[in-house]
């Protein structure tokens, strides 16, 4: 693995449109296990924590399809870069000592080792599809348990580090876009459904109290006294809902004021043309209007695929990057929009 490569990778979960990928960019599932033999993280001291990663390391070596980076040796740009692709979380981005990954080539099924928990399995997938994501971890979590055994409880079900994990183990997560609900401010319908669903509804980027890209993470919250089918049921029925709120309020804005959200598309797609310089938030909010005005069918240039990997490229640390192994003498707002004009087809 290496930055010339990275760079350019797009996760494959972001290239296929999937079930409702006007709203669901894509589906996140991940399984937390612990070796019953050993601490939890948080009270292993290093030599256990070494001897956890390469236990866990040498278990799933032969894997196929999978290949094997160390967090610790590999560089920290590297790493940001990984979480700008949403593979690696900020625990294991900022603190990667004792922690391994292993990966796809297209990053749709990774297993972390070492972060929080000794193992997460996690599987991503276009569109609202928790289910197929779920299958496609499921030998491997299986795999787990019969070649080292992990800690479970006849009465708590799987124990994880932190309690609020425990039972299944098992979160959903949907990444979401919802710029019709933000537009109507019905925000508060959503966050009332979620909690009524044993879910919680969080920003993906958030400053200053602001949603840039008014794009969200819906996930599970509740993961004992449930099964692994019935946390998926709950979780699949519960995007639905989201989903038809915002087809409702896309639909309410059209009719009500076509004229004011056509303009909004247009004016951003003015800017992300034209602009010579574009500041990562900024960025977003405009290349959200993109978004809506593609699910409308007012932008016809520009697909989900397109839109995605424009997201991607777009992030801080890919820009910085891309500077780097291209030795330009320009600044990080000034190669973003030169990359979104090169998109628009400037």
């Amino acid at each position: 693995m290496n930055r010339d490569n990275m760079i350019e990778l797009i996760p494959s979960f972001l290239l296929n449109p999937g079930k409702y990928s006007d709203v669901v960019l894509f589906t996140k599932v991940q399984l937390r296990r612990n070796i019953r033999e050993f601490l939890f993280i948080p009270k292993a001291d290093d030599d256990e924590r070494k001897e956890i990663l390469s236990s866990i390391r040498a278990m799933y070596s032969n894997i196929n399809g999978f290949e094997y980076s160390g967090l610790q040796t590999m560089d920290a740009g590297m790493r940001i870069l990984l979480r700008e692709k949403f593979i690696l979380p900020s625990s294991a981005t900022n603190d990667p000592f004792f922690k391994g990954m292993f990966y796809t080539e297209g990053l749709d099924r990774v297993i972390i080792i070492g972060d929080q928990d000794h193992v997460k399995l996690i599987s991503f997938i276009q569109g609202l599809a928790p289910s197929e994501a779920y299958t496609s971890i499921e030998e491997l979590d299986i795999m787990l348990s019969k070649e080292m055994g992990v800690a479970f409880d006849k009465d708590f079900g799987y124990l994880t580090a932190s309690p609020h994990f425990a039972g299944t183990g098992l979160t959903v997560s949907a990444y979401v876009h919802l710029p019709g609900l933000v537009v109507t401010d019905r925000l508060r319908d959503v966050k009332d459904k979620t909690l009524r669903s044993n879910a919680g509804i969080r920003p993906v980027y958030e400053t200053g109290g602001k949603v840039p890209g008014a794009l969200f993470i819906i996930e599970n919250t509740k993961t004992m006294n449930l099964s692994e089918e019935e946390i998926i049921a709950n979780m699949t029925e519960l995007v639905q809902d989201v989903v038809k709120l915002e087809y409702e309020a896309r639909s309410f804005l059209m009719e009500k004021a076509r004229i004011e959200i056509e303009d909004r598309i247009w004016r951003a797609y003015g800017v992300l043309r034209y602009a010579r310089c574009l500041d990562v938030e900024e960025f977003l909010n405009l290349i959200s209007a993109i978004r809506m005005g593609a699910g409308y069918g007012i932008i016809k240039c520009m697909d989900t695929e397109d839109l995605n990997r424009l997201h991607i490229v777009c992030q801080p640390e890919h820009i910085r990057t891309l500077i780097d192994l291209t030795s330009e003498e320009t600044d990080e707002s000034t190669k973003r929009a030169e990359l979104v004009h090169s998109a628009l087809g400037g």
